[in-house]
């Protein structure tokens, strides 16, 4: 039998605790998530004192449980670089910043001699060359200004916790139907972060599939799709991006877009998102995107037709005084997850 005295210490270490979390609750603005997970550390301790009868009083008790929750806290915000376990379990949204600005100015062939992933371009004077195969990527690329990359069909590139693929240059990933391009995460239940193209000219990505991606923030600047353009061209068609979990499956800001034949399916929460540009979005398929499954702001002139928007609610877009206009030349509905629902 538990002795009375164990239980005693460790209800008034409970009231404590309880005391705690409201306080953080209310003066603190804690998110729920994080004073869910430090009530359940707080059980299992407990639980684990009566079990073993070793019970202390209740203000160790309390820092017991305040040093193995901060340290638990700290070493998975380390390991999860990508912050999608750390944003679950505390309600935070955020990812570990990369600061690796001097590798912009490297050319070529320096980038080449560093990384032998990495081979010049017969085809493009000045550009690299991923060629076909599997690659791990355990630190985060990037590529120099002004340097163009193809990729291979065929590549398979499997991404470690936060690690990303961001350009300077326009990016060429054209798989084929039999040979796709695929960008995924090592381990699935550690997301990584994007492939990105900041001021890099017009890409081009035909048959790729992007999978158990978040967002990132490298050389000071947020990007916040899996895919993301930052003042770069890109067309993307008979691609899918499926099951990524940051703010946007497809980012573009201040460039040209034209979106073909996609699909864009289980997004954390925008499907497309465009802040401010130009170009064609057609003939795609938007399922269960959390949020919009497309997302207009800023000045943007794009024309979206012929599209497939269903989620739980219907189909939801957002966009200005052209909304009436997406909503006639585009098709809405409820998904398989929504007709369950209902």
């Amino acid at each position: 039998m538990l002795g009375a005295e164990h239980v005693r210490r460790v209800a008034v270490a409970a009231a404590g605790a309880a005391v705690a979390l409201g306080t953080f609750r209310v003066a603190g603005d804690a998110p729920k998530p994080l004073l869910a997970t430090l009530g359940l550390a707080f059980a299992v301790i407990a639980l684990g004192a009566l079990v073993l009868r070793r019970a202390p009083g209740p203000v160790l008790l309390l820092v017991l449980w305040a040093a193995l929750g901060a340290g638990f806290l700290g070493a998975l915000h380390r390991a999860d670089r990508a912050g999608w376990i750390w944003y679950r379990l505390t309600g935070f949204d955020v990812a570990i910043h990369e600061n690796l600005g001097d590798r912009v100015a490297l050319g070529a062939a320096e980038l080449v001699r560093r990384d032998a992933r990495f081979a010049p371009d017969p085809r493009r004077a000045g550009g690299l060359l991923l060629p076909k195969g599997v690659y791990d990527v355990t630190e985060t690329i990037v590529l120099p200004a002004g340097v163009p990359l193809r990729i291979e069909p065929g590549t398979l590139l499997r991404f470690g916790a936060g690690r990303s693929l961001v350009a300077y240059g326009a990016i060429q990933a054209r798989g084929t139907e039999a040979e796709p391009i695929v960008f995924t995460a090592r381990h699935p239940w550690l997301k990584w972060g994007v492939v990105a193209v900041v001021g890099g000219g017009r890409s081009r990505f035909e048959h790729v599939r992007v999978e158990h991606a978040r967002w990132a923030r490298v050389n000071g600047l947020d990007l916040p799709g899996a895919l993301s353009f930052l003042g770069s061209d890109v067309e993307l068609s008979r691609s899918e991006i499926a099951n990524v979990f940051g703010k946007d499956a497809l980012y573009v800001r201040g460039g040209r877009i034209v979106a073909r034949d996609n699909l864009f399916r289980d997004a954390y929460r925008d499907g497309l998102d465009v802040d401010g540009g130009s170009g064609l979005v057609e003939g795609n398929r938007f399922v269960d995107c959390q949020d919009e499954a497309i997302d207009l702001s800023g000045p943007y002139r794009i024309e979206v037709v012929n599209n497939e928007i269903r989620d739980a609610r219907g189909g939801r877009v957002a966009a200005g005084a052209d909304l009436d206009a997406i909503r006639s030349h585009n098709t809405f509905g409820r998904s398989d997850a929504g007709a369950r629902e209902g």
